[in-house]
């Protein structure tokens, strides 16, 4: 099973991506839930397109 990091869903069920921690990890543990596990095989890093897109998930601490 792979998830997005990055990519978000509002409270009305909207698709969008962001750079904010906080909002990524409360998206992935809503994902969790909603499939009813505990842990994916792959995460993907979602809308990485150029270096400074991978440098900013780093410096937010998605990687680790």
């Amino acid at each position: 099973m792979q998830c997005h990091f990055g990519a978000i869903y509002d409270e009305n069920g909207e698709y969008g991506w962001c750079r904010d921690f906080e909002t990524i990890k409360k998206t992935f543990l809503w994902e969790l839930e909603t499939l009813g596990t505990d842990y994916v095989d792959f995460g993907f890093l979602h809308c990485v397109d150029e270096d400074a897109d991978f440098d900013k998930l780093v410096e937010i601490g998605v990687l680790d």
